[in-house]
C-alpha cells in the first residue's frame, strides 16, 4: 500500500485500522444488530480466532465484513468458540513457539517426495496433502475437546515465587534500561545481545520437556550469572543507582547460587545412574 497510498493517508489508515481491531478483542459485546451485516464485530471476530472446525480459516476481515461475506469465508457464530491452534502448544519456551510452526512445514518438505509436493507444502494451507484441496479437508480438523484441558504445569510454591520475582525484575530493569539506552554504547554489539537474551529468557519456567528440564538449571545459572554482570556494568552510569543496581544483584547471585547447586546435583545424578546402568 505505502507505493501506491500518500505516505500521510498511509499512516492515518493504518492506525484508525489498529485501533479499530481493539474493541473486536472482547466477550462483553454479544451483537450489535444490523451493523453485523457490514462491519467486523466481537462476534465475527471471535470465530476467526477458533479452533471449533466450524471457525477454520473464516472471518478474515479487519473492518468490514462485507469482503468476507463476498467471498465466501463468512461464519456465524454459533457454539462456543475455543480459542487457540488446531493443534495447540504444549509447552512454554517462547523461543521454540516462534519457530514450531516453520520447523512443522520443513518437516513436511523433507516427508515429500517430488518437487511439486514439497513446493505445495510451503505454499499451500497448513491443512494441506496430496490429493486434497488447498486448504485441506474440514474433517481433518480434530473436535474440542469438552472440558477443554489447558497446558499447564503445576509449580512448587518457591517456584511461582521465584518467577514472579525475576518477572518483576526483567520488567523494572527493562524499563530503566530504555530511556538510557546510549550508555550501553561502550558494550559491543554481541554482549549486548547475549545480555537482552538472558534477561528475557529465563530458563527455569519455559521448559517441560525431559531434554529441557536436563539443561534448564544450568541455562537459569548462566542467565543469573549474566544478569549479575549486567547490573554490575550499570553501577556508574545514571540507569541504576548503587542501592538498586546492589539490591539486582544480591537476588541475581542468590538465584545464580540455587541454580548452580542444582545443576551440580543434577550432574552427580547423572553421573550416578550412568554408572549403576
Amino acid at each position: 500500500m505505502a507505493l501506491a497510498v500518500p505516505t500521510p493517508i498511509f499512516y492515518v489508515h493504518q492506525q484508525f485500522n489498529l485501533l479499530y481491531q481493539f474493541w473486536i478483542h472482547t466477550e462483553c459485546i454479544n451483537t450489535i444488530g444490523p451493523l453485523e451485516y457490514i462491519l467486523n464485530t466481537p462476534s465475527h471476530h471471535r470465530v476467526h480466532h477458533g479452533r471449533n472446525p466450524y471457525c477454520i480459516d473464516k472471518n478474515y476481515a479487519g473492518t468490514l465484513i462485507i469482503w468476507d461475506r463476498m467471498f465466501n469465508t463468512f461464519q456465524a457464530e454459533g457454539d462456543k468458540v475455543i480459542y487457540g491452534l488446531v493443534h495447540p502448544n504444549n509447552f512454554w519456551n517462547p523461543l521454540y513457539g516462534q519457530a514450531v510452526h516453520y520447523l512443522y512445514i520443513l518437516g513436511l518438505v523433507k516427508e515429500h517426495k517430488t518437487v511439486e509436493n514439497k513446493i505445495s507444502a510451503v505454499v499451500k494451507g497448513p491443512g494441506w496433502g496430496p490429493g486434497k484441496p488447498w486448504t485441506g479437508l474440514p474433517g481433518d480438523v480434530p473436535e474440542v475437546e469438552q472440558p477443554v484441558r489447558k497446558y499447564d504445569r503445576n509449580l512448587p510454591l518457591w517456584a511461582n515465587v521465584y518467577v514472579v520475582l525475576h518477572f518483576l525484575l526483567v520488567i523494572s530493569t527493562s524499563s530503566l534500561v530504555a530511556p538510557y539506552k546510549k550508555t550501553y554504547n561502550r558494550l559491543s554489539l554481541g554482549v549486548q545481545f547475549v545480555a537482552v537474551c538472558m534477561l528475557s529468557y529465563p530458563g527455569f519456567p519455559s521448559t517441560n520437556s525431559a531434554k529441557s528440564r536436563k539443561y534448564s538449571s544450568l541455562m537459569e545459572f548462566a542467565r543469573c550469572m549474566i544478569c549479575v554482570a549486567v547490573a554490575h556494568n550499570a553501577r556508574d552510569t545514571a540507569l541504576f543507582t548503587l542501592s538498586f543496581a546492589g539490591v539486582v544483584e544480591i537476588i541475581f547471585l542468590a538465584s545464580a547460587a540455587l541454580w548452580g547447586v542444582l545443576t551440580l546435583l543434577q550432574y552427580n545424578v547423572h553421573m550416578i545412574t550412568k554408572k549403576v546402568n
